[in-house]
């Protein structure tokens, strides 16, 4: 599931700043659904992690859970019947 997906290992349209993944990094977050899974009280309580940092967790779990959507179409058998 995406939202396994490691911060480290983030698809590069996606990937989070250097600071938001020190941030995460250094409160023991290691994947996008366990920083998803806070909600936004909890993450801005992390030392150094502030609204930008938080605004872009949000846009790189919107564009990869749209990315991930859109593959599941594009990939899909073509209908042969």
């Amino acid at each position: 599931p995406i939202e396994d997906l490691p911060i480290e290992d983030l698809p590069l349209a996606f990937a989070l700043s250097i600071r938001s993944r020190n941030c995460l990094k250094s409160a023991n977050i290691r994947t996008i659904g366990q920083a998803i899974a806070m909600g936004d009280r909890q993450l801005l309580r992390v030392p150094k992690l502030g609204r930008v940092c938080l605004d872009e967790i949000w846009l790189a779990w919107e564009g990869i859970k749209k990315s991930r959507s859109t593959e599941k179409i594009d990939t899909a058998p073509p209908n042969l019947g």
